[in-house]
């Protein structure tokens, strides 16, 4: 048995044993207390036991009491399964059992990109350490010194990095706090601006989507209407296929997600939910080709291939802002599921049914979604300063 293999076959051997070696009065000139466990070690990429002379103190220096006490502390260490395996085991072993041990419970989604941060930026930023000189202030500079990739980047690879630790005291082969535990990632500026868009203007835009190889204008028209309405995710309306939508109940049912060529669950236990869409359930099937089955997806490119939200945002929805007057970075999709939250919050519907409706496990993304109306906002400071003059 090779690699972390064989520490986790050594820890749940020595799990059901526990050693008790004898204190020795050893040395020529100067005798000095030591104890002799068998202790794990790496050698040629296997992991082997070996009995190793640990020193407890000299014997004109402490007592018999010490050195038994010293024992004491040592061999609940090693008997815990924890010393030499943080001192030897490289983090770089750590990913692989990660890669095959954790990484297939996760979203599609999301083993792509736990992958890409970790080939690109941990293993060759610290896959060559070992997991007794990795520490919160080693994991703190080396995230302050990525200045090169966005905050969001930093955070990604931060909770990457916790997320190995996690696994690793769930095998027993760290002990103590998690380093990677809020550990800072320096300072950055949002990537994506969130601007607040009136009803005017969705409808410009909505009126200036064109047909493309994409997909036809109108399929076009209603998917966007379709994020607006119900607050769907891109993926979620990817997703959606014939036998999903309900005419009686004019509502669809979230029950996957299409994701750049992946199909999977959807992204979290809240997100799998009923939306009610009203007529756009009867323009759906409407526009259903007489040849069509159920598990046939809705949207698709007129070449029968599925839409890649990239695509789309390049050749639909940006050109669409743009003739509309409305484009700014940051805008897509995604920002007509934050209208459907924000659109919502005003409405006055109650705080928790805009977080099921939005499919989110927190209050706090949700939050995060609502935009300010500055219209709004002028008129409740001039309000206050009516109310100062008085």
């Amino acid at each position: 048995m090779t690699g972390i293999e064989g520490w986790l076959e050594w820890l749940e051997n020595e799990s059901m044993r526990t050693q008790d070696p004898s204190i020795e009065r050893v040395g020529r000139r100067r005798l000095y207390y030591q104890i002799r466990p068998v202790v794990p070690v790496i050698q040629d990429g296997q992991v082997i036991r070996v009995r190793r002379a640990i020193k407890l103190g000299y014997c004109d220096e402490i007592s018999l009491s010490e050195a038994k006490r010293r024992k004491a502390e040592i061999m609940a260490a090693i008997n815990g399964g924890n010393i030499f395996v943080q001192a030897q085991l490289p983090l770089k072993a750590l990913i692989e059992r990660f890669r095959t041990a954790h990484m297939p419970a996760l979203a599609a989604t999301t083993q792509a990109k736990y992958d890409s941060h970790l080939r690109n930026y941990i293993e060759p930023g610290l896959g060559h350490l070992r997991l007794g000189e990795i520490n919160r202030a080693v994991i703190a500079e080396w995230l302050l010194a990525q200045q090169h990739l966005s905050k969001a980047t930093r955070l990604d690879l931060r909770n990457i990095l916790a997320s190995l630790f996690r696994c690793a005291i769930e095998w027993k082969l760290w002990a103590g706090e998690n380093p990677a535990h809020r550990a800072p990632v320096g300072r950055g500026a949002p990537v994506r601006e969130f601007r607040r868009l009136d009803r005017e203007q969705i409808v410009r835009f909505l009126e200036e989507i064109r047909d493309t190889a994409i997909l036809p204008a109108r399929m076009a028209r209603i998917l966007a209407e379709l994020c607006i309405i119900s607050g769907l995710r891109v993926s979620e309306a990817l997703g959606l296929q014939w036998r999903d939508i309900e005419p009686q109940q004019q509502a669809v049912y979230i029950r996957r997600r299409y994701a750049r060529g992946t199909w999977d669950e959807p992204k979290t236990a809240s997100s799998r939910r009923r939306r009610i869409i009203g007529r756009l359930a009867d323009e759906l099937l409407f526009l259903r080709p007489p040849c069509a089955a159920d598990d046939d997806p809705i949207f698709q490119r007129p070449d029968g291939r599925m839409p890649d939200d990239r695509d789309l945002q390049q050749h639909v929805w940006r050109p669409a802002a743009e003739r509309a007057g409305i484009y700014h970075a940051g805008f897509g999709l995604h920002s007509l599921r934050r209208l459907s939250v924000t659109w919502r919050h005003e409405l006055g519907v109650p705080a928790l049914e805009v977080i099921r409706q939005a499919g989110h496990s927190r209050i706090e993304a949700t939050l995060r979604y609502v935009l300010e109306d500055q219209q709004r906002e002028a008129a409740v400071v001039e309000e206050i300063r009516r109310r100062l003059r008085q």
